[in-house]
């Protein structure tokens, strides 16, 4: 029974999670539209040119709208855990299983769960679509001009030849099934083949389905000028059983062989990586393997060139090209094909049955070329060489070879630059004087910048921006100085270049602007850089203070290999991701003291992986008495960090006035699949701003309350004598300022100063301001004065005039 038990829960706590929801096709194309998108937490299925199919609850649909999303209903309580990818090239699906969406060659069926082992179709249910932006690539349409010429004496080194070899020797591995002993002779056989051709990076890529030891072949050739973006020209290398499998898909095979044969000797500037998958037949298992791997470690794939079945034999003069959410690299192949062999080639839409799939997913351009004709013999017997046409696929292989070596010369990252703060952001922004901080540019990609386009972007209260050209200190150092708000006021900000051929640049972005309270004092209540042990207590798992150490990443981005600051930071397996099925477990605080405190935030750096909330799970907490906790914070969508970030939380509800507070991050539960590499967390402060704006005591539009002319009697506030300094000490025009002993009030003694001065003994100091002391404003200094004076002090006669006040 104990073993019955341990069974269960094994599959509990290892199994996905299964739900219904109702699906939907929401348009989310931009960055800003794909972050909304990550806030309505629901289940992506697909991405699709324009947007993404997604399960989504009930209760979250409202969120689509506040975000401002566009999106349409496909079908009400729909159960994942039956939904399939379509991945047979034809139809022939459709007439056993209910077909629930279809978008050009996207087909999304319903099949029972006893019935998804068969081949040509792929459970949506293991597969976790990330929604991410991925940059985009340009292409130098000049350049490529230019290249069109020597693209003859390199498309003239295939030979139709060895596409026929390669493909008859790929045909006597039959039926290379995944798993099969003819399908590893034939690894070994494509291996050993890529050797001779020159290249000693081939690398047999392994991973595990259905229980079956799989392999992908690889070959890398460094680039020269790009080295870390990548080029992958794939195919399948698998058959269905009782296939040969010479069209399907000996023939992409082939292509990749040949194409690998002739760039082995020709300088590249990115990376090429010749990619023959495995497992294509069962679900893209080798695609899906290499691809999520690529996303996980951030890799720069600039294009993905698939070929699958380009031979058929009627075929002649036209094919069809599949694309993902992006079209410009398949027109590419389209025009050069047109061009170079005479082949029309036809965008066709997307497609789910081919190892550019997978790719697409992960955000990355793709073409998937096809015979325009399909085939006859498709996963039959007579899939052999006799049903190819090899001058065709000829042809084919050329223009495929024509537009990957044009991308590798002429498209590539944008130039661009990086905005840094070398010295830091500003905590908050003075009510009293501008707040000024350095930005220093850096170029990446050959980025030139237009000369006075760098400005500062501000908006009071989330009024509109403003616009303030930076300071040069030298060349791509700059100051920014925010202008000062009133007490109670916020301001938002962002800095903004523009670069020759990008266009703008901003950081951050306008749609999310760095935004500053007005203060004058920072309160901090606790604060910890971890390379000490301040008291933290741990319930259990992998918590812990040290170096982090790089590891990890899975799925995602690792952990950092180094601290924000200093050497240590607090987070979760310091030696890489967190465990699948783990329950919650928590790091706790010391406790701190807000009670002197109106608005208490927690700041700190963060470097996050986790899986989104439908599978794992990443919390923070905040107590008043250290018993009982409230969430302030939780992941609402996956988060993968590839960088500290910056984070803010408002926990004035819970901490604000509360003299026993303390602060929990906590990690789990997690589920049975993808593992991330968890909490790191560093410089972390909870502090509380306080803003006491000095007034202007003394009238002299001056924000202090100092007087700013403690020697002169009753003081005027303007700058009269236009000295640049907003006080009366000589205030032209006005009578009366001879206080000259600054007890402020005319006495005798100030009477004897004037006699002495006026006439001339030495010990006699000058008025204060000269000008003031010519009572009778005759325009001299004489006896008269002294009269006036005397007059005042003993006679009663009119006061000397003040200055204004």
């Amino acid at each position: 029974m104990k073993r019955i038990l341990y069974v269960l829960c094994i599959l509990f706590v290892f199994s996905p999670v299964l739900f219904s929801a109702d699906l939907y096709k929401v348009d989310a194309k931009t960055n800003f539209e794909i972050n909304s998108l990550k806030q309505v937490s629901g289940h992506p299925l697909v991405r699709l040119q324009g947007g993404f199919l997604m399960l989504i609850s009930e209760s979250k649909v409202d969120l689509l709208n506040q975000a401002g999303l566009s999106y349409q209903s496909i079908a009400k309580d729909i159960n994942l855990e039956e939904l399939v990818l379509d991945t047979r090239l034809d139809d022939a699906n459709l007439l056993k299983y209910p077909l629930v969406f279809r978008e050009q060659g996207i087909k999304v069926l319903q099949v029972p769960l006893n019935e998804q082992e068969a081949v040509g179709i792929m459970p949506l249910a293991d597969k976790k679509i990330r929604l991410d932006y991925m940059p985009k690539y340009q292409v130098d349409f000049e350049m490529h001009a230019k290249a069109l010429l020597p693209l003859d004496s390199l498309i003239s080194l295939i030979k139709e030849d060895s596409l026929v070899s390669y493909t008859g020797k790929l045909q006597s591995y039959p039926p290379r099934v995944e798993g099969s002993f003819a399908n590893y002779q034939s690894r070994d056989w494509l291996s050993a083949k890529l050797t001779s051709f020159g290249y000693d990076s081939v690398v047999i890529d392994s991973f595990v389905h259905n229980s079956n030891q799989c392999q992908n072949v690889l070959a890398y050739k460094v680039g020269t000028q790009f080295p870390n973006h990548y080029v992958v020209v794939g195919a399948h290398r698998d058959a269905v059983s009782g296939s040969p499998g010479a069209d399907d898909n000996g023939s992409g095979t082939a292509a990749v062989l040949e194409i690998a044969r002739i760039l082995a000797d020709i300088e590249t500037d990115m990376t090429f990586v010749f990619a023959l998958f495995d497992a294509e037949e069962t679900g893209l298992n080798g695609s899906w393997h290499y691809a999520d791997n690529a996303s996980a470690n951030g890799d720069s794939i600039v294009y993905m060139l698939n070929m699958d079945m380009i031979a058929n034999l009627p075929n002649t003069n036209q094919a069809k090209v599949y694309h993902g959410s992006e079209t410009e690299l398949s027109s590419v192949w389209i025009d050069l094909a047109d061009s170079l062999v005479g082949i029309t080639g036809i965008l066709s839409g997307s497609s789910g049955g081919s190892d550019h799939y997978p790719f697409a997913q992960n955000g990355y351009e793709v073409s998937f070329i096809h015979e325009y004709i399909f085939s006859s013999v498709y996963h039959s017997y007579q899939d052999s060489t006799s049903y190819m046409d090899f001058s065709y696929m000829t042809k084919l292989v050329q223009a495929s070879l024509a537009t990957a070596y044009v991308v590798n010369a002429t498209a590539g990252p944008r130039p661009s630059f990086v905005i840094d703060y070398p010295n830091g952001l500003p905590d908050f922004v003075s009510p009293d004087n501008p707040t000024a901080f350095e930005i220093q540019l850096q170029p990446i990609y050959g980025g030139t910048l237009i000369p006075g386009s760098e400005y500062l972007y501000y908006a009071v209260d989330g009024g509109p921006f403003t616009g303030l050209p930076l300071t040069e200190l030298s060349p791509m150092n700059y100051e920014a100085a925010l202008p000062q708000v009133d007490c109670g006021q916020t301001i938002s900000y962002y800095i903004q270049i523009e670069e020759a051929e990008t266009g703008l640049i901003q950081n951050p972005e306008i749609s999310n602007p760095y935004t500053l309270a007005s203060a004058t004092t920072k309160l901090i209540a606790f604060e910890d850089d971890f390379e000490t042990d301040k008291g933290w207590t741990i319930s259990g798992g992998q918590w812990g203070r040290g170096a982090p150490t790089g590891g990890g990443g899975q799925y995602g981005h690792p952990d950092p290999s180094s601290a924000y600051s200093g050497n240590s930071v607090l987070g979760y397996n310091l030696n890489g991701d967190y465990a699948n099925g783990i329950p919650e477990y928590f790091v706790t605080s010391p406790s701190f003291d807000c009670s002197d405190m109106d608005v208490v935030t927690l700041r700190y750096y963060r470097w996050l992986g986790v899986e989104q909330p439908i599978y794992d799970h990443a919390y923070i907490r905040v107590s008043m008495n250290g018993v009982s906790y409230t969430n302030v914070w939780s992941n609402t969508s996956e988060v993968s960090d590839n960088g500290w970030t910056l984070t803010e939380i408002d926990i004035s509800t819970q901490a604000a006035h509360q003299s026993n507070v303390s602060l929990r991050f906590v990690m789990g539960t997690t589920d049975g699949a993808w593992q991330f590499c968890g909490w790191n967390i560093d410089d972390l402060e909870i502090s509380s701003l306080e803003c006491v704006q000095i007034q202007d005591t003394d009238n002299d539009e001056i924000a202090d309350d100092i007087d700013n002319c403690p020697t002169v009697y009753n003081p005027g506030q303007e700058d009269t004598d236009l000295d640049g300094i907003g006080d009366a000490c000589c205030c032209i025009n006005y009578r009366g300022n001879i206080d000259y002993d600054v007890n402020d009030q005319i006495d005798v003694a100030d009477v004897v100063y004037f006699v002495d001065y006026s006439f001339g003994i030495p010990s006699g100091p000058a008025p204060p301001c000269i000008d003031e002391a010519d009572i009778d404003a005759s325009g001299s200094l004489d006896v008269a004065d002294i009269v006036e004076l005397v007059s005042y002090m003993f006679s009663g006669g009119p006061a000397p005039i003040s200055c204004p006040n």
